[in-house]
């Protein structure tokens, strides 16, 4: 008995020392570590505006494309004093000092040392005013680089704008009252004459609100909401008598002993009169912070609460896990070990910490396996831990078995969240074999996460010419234009492979989209596409075919005398616009309706393709037709939105089976700090500029294209900037009326020479006088023109947008050449009714009016419209 206890006593004793030893040699071999993330340390500033603290800045590490950096705005008196305000969470700044460049950070205008920082350790304040450098009603990037005892080097950015006719004041008075009535219920009468409540408004969720929902809703329903610690109020912009502001917050609610906390952001623009003042748009967000200390889980359901509509989740293939992100922080359900995780948050539990609380990241979950282990991408603005105050995309893995989260790598980037966030949610998608995808400024780089580098994949894409499945599994883009492609090139992101699909000899080739990961292509003969305008194309398309991800056939679509001119595709079927010919044989009997004949439209040929060779065709609406989807794989989503009392509207999720509510676990992962650099070095880029549409809520959309950009802000009431800061289009109040007085009448011409007239007229007004007719004559486009001589200008083809967006350029002084079926005239300026048109050739004058008259705006824009909307005019770069 001695023996046998002796012996377990050795044994023991043995495993001791041996795991001693082990853990020393493999702690001599390896520094990593895991532990809690550390905590942030960066100040958060503001600036002072008419005794406020407004423009909350987060430091970034870094210097930043000054040209993305628009999400605050300060506008200056004649004085240019500025007042920041720092919160210091018990730091102290040691050194500050302050930069005014131009709008995109390319010209240092002045840097000056600060003053020192007057206060104490949670709270200081610095006054200066900037130097005589900068002129009026110019925007400039201001930028403050301060240190503190711990870090050093710390970047914050805003916009400033020296204006002495300033009504900033004024509309943001207008805002912070609609604000404050929203939290009292006694307020209709005043609240609801500002509130443009109707049908469009969404009144069954307090998720979102908007100027169109009812008074009940705007005042938050049945809810008693609290806010907790202070609300920040941002200045996005302000121009004249409009202007857009945000405020961000958190409020809670309680109910009983429990109480929940939500993230809140509002958007207003709005428009200052001396007589009035007016509520353009409103818009409120509000998502639930989920709570891993108080779940909400019952009966095999996780109550997500008060959420938008898109929440991000993802189930293993086997359905047993279940990972879903929400505010901005990753949880991971795990019915093998009965557990719920809070893989990922930048939250430490202090609803009032502004530095944790700020919301400009987000996460995208890349994988859920079947160990219940996780991969996933936290992207945007880091506001604590390893990479505090950097901007990029950290990919990091979700162990199980240790309950660890280990970074694999941090691809860096000189822009902010929203801007990651747009390419992000373009294209993302990390394979088995440790390639990670991504998409950014026309370009797609596959990230080898096994050799920790970087290559370029697939470039050239271009707004339209490209496609991306909903799972981001499949990518497909074309050879050539929209309309002139013969071939589509694939690219399967899981398998790596690349492939591609031509047409028959004699068509061309054009992606309508994706269903599910099967792509949707049609295909059209040379002979029938033709121009419905000058430039714009109508594509007949023959046969529509759907491919799998490996290109196998799995349905094509032909019905002789239809053509599909549009596909609509939607999760069970795609809705298809048809034409038939005309004048060749006529509709087939029965599927044409009197009322779509009664629409008719004629078109005629010219251009390219070319069509010269055949009888140009003639098209009439057709009836639509449908193709369903033969798929039999039915997938049950987890997520639904159910109607629940004082809250309206809640997501839940379905947990996977086997989940015990009672008695889960609520798992806290730690972090592993490794030892060396897991950055990742991008390669050189084929890259494309790209403009960027600005709406109420900030960034909304990028395009190659500056006529797709402008279009899209006019839809938006947006405004779109270029690569270097500068204005390109803005939704502004117009002057009345506008005509640039330089420009004078010319002798008549005949058709042939009123494009080189109105360009001559056109460089000469710019400071540049070229005869043109050199260029034109070898080829030259008038937008090659205009782009080869106007070297300081920014030259923008605006073809496809409407005559009334070209009144902006007119405002400004800034003529407009149009191109008609004949030749070309010039817009000059504009009154209430009419504008007017430097038009040698007669094209859309009378003759005897003179080559330079005013005429009625639907005049003009009948003609333009029907010779295509071609635009081409320029801006001065900033």
């Amino acid at each position: 008995m001695k023996k046998n206890i002796l012996i377990t006593i050795y044994l023991i004793a043995v495993f001791i020392i041996v795991s001693f030893i082990t853990g020393d040699v493999m702690q001599a071999g390896s520094s990593d570590v895991a532990e809690e993330m550390s905590d942030a340390s960066y100040p958060v500033l503001y600036m002072g505006y008419d005794g406020l603290y407004i423009n909350r800045m987060n430091g970034y590490s870094d210097q930043m494309d000054c040209s993305f950096m628009r999400a605050s705005f300060l506008p200056l008196d004649e004085t240019r004093t500025v007042t920041v305000y720092a919160d210091l969470y018990g730091e102290k700044v040691t050194s500050a000092f302050y930069e005014v460049r131009s709008i995109g950070g390319g010209r240092l205008i002045e840097s000056t040392e600060l003053p020192a920082f007057t206060g104490n350790s949670d709270s200081a304040s610095v006054n200066f005013s900037l130097k005589d450098l900068i002129d009026r009603n110019t925007e400039y990037m201001l930028t403050i680089r301060l240190s503190t005892e711990k870090v050093s080097d710390i970047l914050y950015y805003t916009r400033i704008i020296v204006d002495p006719d300033d009504l900033t004041k004024e509309k943001l008075d207008y805002v912070r009252s609609i604000h404050s009535m929203t939290f009292n219920k006694n307020s209709e009468e005043s609240l609801s004459r500002y509130l443009e409540s109707n049908s469009e408004g969404i009144n069954t969720d307090l998720a979102r609100v908007n100027i169109h929902s009812s008074y009940d809703q705007v005042t938050w329903g049945s809810l008693n909401p609290h806010i907790e610690g202070e609300e920040n109020i941002n200045i996005l912009n302000s121009d004249g008598d409009t202007g857009i502001f945000s405020y961000d917050y958190v409020i809670s609610t309680s109910e009983g002993r429990s109480r929940s906390y939500y993230l809140v952001n509002e958007y207003y623009r709005v428009r200052y009169t001396k007589d009035r003042s007016y509520l353009l748009s409103f818009e409120r967000n509000m998502e639930q912070i989920y709570d891993p200390e108080n779940p909400s889980i019952t009966d095999d359901v996780a109550y997500l609460g008060i959420t938008g509509p898109d929440v991000n989740y993802m189930v293993n293939d086997s359905g047993d896990d279940l990972a879903f992100v929400s505010a901005g922080s990753l949880y991971l359900v795990a019915s093998s070990g009965n557990s719920l995780s809070e893989i990922f948050s930048f939250r430490n539990g202090d609803m009032a910490d502004k530095r944790c609380m700020c919301p400009d990241h987000d996460i995208k979950i890349l994988s859920v396996d079947e160990s219940g282990g996780a991969r996933f991408a936290v992207y945007g603005y880091m506001n604590r831990g390893l990479h505090e105050g950097e901007c990029g995309i950290a990919l990091y893995e979700y162990s199980p078995s240790t309950n660890t989260v280990s970074e694999i790598a941090f691809i860096k980037s000189d822009r902010p969240y929203e801007a990651i966030s747009s390419d992000i949610m373009t294209l993302s998608y990390l394979n088995s074999r440790e390639v990670f995808y991504f998409y950014m400024d026309g370009v797609v780089h596959a990230v080898d996460l096994r050799s920790m580098t970087d290559s370029v994949t697939v470039t050239g894409l271009r707004d339209n010419n490209y496609g991306v499945s909903a799972s981001n599994l499949m990518l497909v883009w074309q050879n050539a234009g929209i309309y002139d492609s013969t071939k589509l090139n694939t690219m399967n992101f899981g398998s790596g492979r690349s492939d591609s699909i031509d047409a028959p000899p004699g068509d061309r080739i054009l992606p309508l989209g994706f269903m599910g990961e099967n792509l949707v292509y049609g295909l059209a003969h040379n002979s029938d596409i033709v121009l419905t305008t000058y430039e714009g194309q109508i594509f007949p398309m023959y046969r529509i075919l759907i491919v799998d991800s490996n290109e196998k056939t799995l349905m094509t679509y032909e019905k002789e005398g239809f053509y599909v001119t549009a596909a609509d595709i939607r999760e069970d079927r795609i809705e298809l616009t048809r034409v038939t010919k005309t004048g060749e044989g006529g509709s087939p009997e029965g599927d044409s309706s009197p009322a779509d004949l009664s629409r008719e439209e004629t078109v005629s040929g010219g251009g390219s393709p070319d069509t010269s060779s055949h009888a140009t065709p003639e098209y009439a609406d057709a009836l639509p037709d449908q193709i369903m989807s033969t798929s039999e794989e039915i997938t049950i989503s987890p997520l639904t939105f159910i109607a629940i009392d004082v809250y309206e509207t809640i997501a839940e999720l379905i947990l996977p089976s086997g989940i015990d509510s009672g008695t889960i676990k609520k798992m806290s992962p730690k972090q592993v700090l490794f030892e060396g650099n897991r950055y990742i070095e991008l390669s050189d880029e084929e890259s494309i500029s790209r403009f960027r549409v600005y709406g109420l809520k900030g960034l909304d959309s990028m395009y190659a294209e500056e006529a797709a950009a402008v279009n899209k802000a006019v839809s938006i009431a947006g405004n779109v900037i270029a690569d270097d800061g500068g204005y390109i289009w803005e939704k502004t109040l117009l002057s009345s009326r506008n005509q640039i007085m330089k420009i004078k009448a010319l002798e008549e011409t005949d058709t042939d020479g009123s494009l080189n007239a109105v360009l001559d007229v056109m460089l000469s007004y710019a400071g540049t006088p070229v005869n043109s007719a050199a260029m034109t004559n070898k080829g030259s486009t008038p937008y090659e023109v205009l782009k080869k001589n106007l070297t300081d200008e920014r030259v923008l083809n605006l073809t496809g947008c409407s005559m009334n967006t070209m009144l902006y350029y007119l405002d400004k002084d800034y003529p407009v050449l149009a191109l008609t079926r004949g030749g070309a005239v010039l817009l000059t300026g504009f009154n209430e009714s009419e504008v007017v048109l430097l038009d040698p050739a007669y094209l859309i004058l009378s003759p005897g009016g003179g080559t330079l008259a005013k005429i009625s705006k639907s005049t003009a824009d009948s003609v333009l419209t029907d010779s295509g909307n071609i635009y081409i005019t320029y801006t001065n770069k900033p």
